[in-house]
């Protein structure tokens, strides 16, 4: 019974951390330039004299530098 248990909340979170991790690639890949965008536009803001950046040269991921 209680073995039953174990396996079914194991496999629960499993799911539920692989479908964390497929979001987490998708918006990475779907929302990518919208999120260049807004970065560049929200650092413009708060700077004095605005910046020219290709979004070529920011790179985005989601779980490449995670922690940090």
């Amino acid at each position: 019974m209680v073995n039953r248990w174990i396996r079914y909340t194991g496999w629960t979170l499993l799911t539920v951390i692989g479908l964390l991790v497929i979001c987490g690639l998708l918006a990475g890949y779907v929302f990518d330039g919208e999120i260049k965008t807004a970065l560049v536009r929200e650092l413009n803001k708060n700077l004095e004299v605005p910046i020219e950046v290709s979004e070529q040269d920011i790179r985005f991921s989601v779980f490449r530098d995670f922690p940090d």
